[in-house]
């Protein structure tokens, strides 16, 4: 039936086009041979941007017991000092309680074709910002790459390889992505690898996939590029708008629903927020003399907010599970 419905269109279309061919509207002229030509948009224009990214891929393959890989492989075309810049240093970032990262290779390749390859010492491991100013709270990591003779007119390409070595939540797993915005991306790919068979919600709207079923894997497929600048009119409707959390454009996990995400992180807290001996004690120092519930909530408020810091760090980049009662008040 489908065949049918495919044949059926090819003849209306054949027809209409050969019917417009054989009757041009009256009062409009016949194109000229070389107007179809004329009509053709010529090859967009790159040479302004300080680079262009010709290739960037991402791969994401995850097992049943919640560990996984993530492999980004990146190639750019440098066109001006500006790219050199830009492009200079590359930083990664990882949380090192459960990830390793791999930085599997990144070369210039210039102009002749020859090839300048990092060497292991341009590769710097780092504590990121953040956990500089909270390092008891973190496990976020980065690479620092300082990439070799880099000039313009030469081509960069870099992998990197991330492992999840030990899960999250065990048997569980999730993954989130954002497209790439604000440059030239001649082609960008992304593909989640999953076991077959595995129930995943899977989001991604206004974003199209594929999907496939081999070797006992199911595989979600993205590939879109990036050809243009948003214009200025575009950039000032989403200046306009309301400062709105964007959600990532592709979202999957295993979890069921909101429940199974509360009985595992339930599990994560628990006994976390019992008082020591050393805090009931702090506690009657406090409150002492106090003769209302009231005043005695104002003691403890007042000593919570001058003497415990408060560190704002989001799931993930500061830990999962919290940090025991002890631990915060020592």
């Amino acid at each position: 039936m489908n065949r049918l419905w495919a044949g059926i269109l090819v003849i209306l279309t054949c027809s209409s086009t050969i019917a417009a061919q054989q009757a041009p509207p009256p009062g409009r002229p016949p194109p000229s041979p070389g107007a179809a030509t004329s009509q053709q948009q010529a090859p967009a224009d790159y040479s302004q941007e300080a680079f262009v990214i010709e290739s960037y891929a991402t791969t994401a393959r995850y097992e049943n017991d919640g560990t996984g890989e993530r492999d980004l492989r990146v190639r750019i075309r440098v066109q001006s000092d500006a790219g050199v810049q830009q492009l200079g240093e590359l930083v990664f970032g990882f949380n090192s309680a459960n990830e390793q990262m791999d930085v599997r290779s990144v070369r210039v390749r210039k102009a002749d074709s020859t090839v300048v390859a990092a060497a292991p010492e341009a590769v710097k491991e780092m504590t990121a910002t953040v956990a500089r100013d909270a390092p008891i709270y973190t496990d976020y990591k980065e690479k620092h790459i300082t990439v070799p003779a880099l000039h313009t007119g030469d081509t960069l390409e870099y992998e990197i390889v991330t492992r999840l070595v030990t899960p999250l939540a065990p048997n569980e797993f999730w993954y989130e992505h954002n497209f790439l915005e604000g440059a030239i991306v001649l082609d960008e790919r992304l593909e989640v690898n999953v076991p077959a068979g595995r129930a995943v919600n899977l989001q991604s709207p206004g974003f199209p996939y594929e999907k496939e079923d081999a070797s006992g894997r199911t595989i979600y497929r993205w590939k879109r590029a990036t050809l243009t600048h948003p214009s200025d009119e575009q950039q000032a409707k989403t200046k306009s708008k309301k400062s709105e959390p964007k959600p990532p454009a592709v979202q999957l996990t295993t979890f069921a629903s909101w429940g199974d995400v509360a009985g595992w992180y339930a599990k994560l807290e628990q006994g976390r927020t019992q008082p020591t001996p050393e805090i009931r004690a702090k506690t009657l120092e406090l409150i002492q003399g106090r003769a209302t519930e009231l005043d005695k909530i104002q003691a403890l408020y007042w000593y919570v907010s001058k003497n415990i810091r408060y560190v704002s760090l989001s799931f993930g980049l500061g830990r999962y599970q919290p940090h025991s009662a002890a631990e915060v008040f020592a």
